[in-house]
C-alpha cells in the first residue's frame, strides 16, 4: 500500500467524501501528518529488523579523526557497530566524554582506531559525527551498521511515497 492509497481510504471512509477532490488538499494533509506521527512511533517502538540496514553504510575518514555519518543514520541501536574496511576490526564505543577526554589529554595517532562514538554534527548538512580514538594517520574507510531513520511519508503512488519502508505486516 501506498502513502496516497492509505490517505485515499481514510478520507473516503471516515469523512465520506470524495479522496482526490481538490477541496479536499488540508484534509489530505493532516491525515499525511498524522500518518507520519504513527510510522514514526511504530519506528521507534521496538529494535525491527526492518529499521536495519542489509549492507554496511560506508564512512570515508581523513586524519581529522572525525566524519559525517551517511544521511539516513539515526542510532547504532543494540546490534550496530563500525569497523575498519578490509581490517576485520571491529571497533569498541566509548561514551562521547571519555573518547574527547582521550582525544584531548593523550592525543595518540595510529594506523587504525580502536574505538568511536558519535559526537556532535556537521552545520551545513546537519549529519551527526562519528569520531574515533585513536585519531588515524592517513585517510580510512569505516563500515557502519545502524538503524536507519524513520522515513518522511509523502502523498504520492511512486515507490518512493515513505510507506514502503514498514513491511506490510506491520
Amino acid at each position: 500500500m501506498t502513502t496516497s492509497a492509505l490517505i485515499d481510504l481514510i478520507v473516503t471512509h471516515t469523512e465520506e467524501v470524495g479522496a482526490t477532490d481538490a477541496e479536499n488538499a488540508t484534509l489530505r494533509a493532516r491525515y499525511l501528518a498524522r500518518a507520519q506521527e504513527i510510522v514514526d512511533k511504530v519506528w521507534s517502538f521496538a529494535d525491527w529488523d526492518f529499521k536495519k540496514l542489509s549492507t554496511p553504510g560506508t564512512v570515508s575518514m581523513t586524519s581529522t579523526g572525525v566524519a559525517d555519518l551517511p544521511a539516513d543514520f539515526g542510532d547504532f541501536g543494540d546490534d550496530g557497530f563500525a569497523s575498519v574496511l578490509n581490517q576485520k576490526r571491529k571497533l569498541r564505543w566509548l561514551e562521547p566524554r571519555e573518547l574527547i577526554r582521550r582525544k584531548e589529554l593523550e592525543g595518540a595517532t595510529s594506523t587504525y582506531p580502536d574505538f568511536f562514538t558519535v559526537s556532535g554534527y556537521t552545520t551545513s548538512n546537519w549529519r551527526r559525527n562519528i569520531m574515533v580514538y585513536p585519531t588515524p594517520s592517513g585517510t580510512i574507510t569505516l563500515n557502519v551498521w545502524y538503524n536507519k531513520i524513520a522515513p518522511t511519508l509523502v502523498d504520492t503512488t511512486g515507490a518512493t511515497n515513505g510507506l514502503e519502508a514498514l513491511p506490510l505486516q506491520f
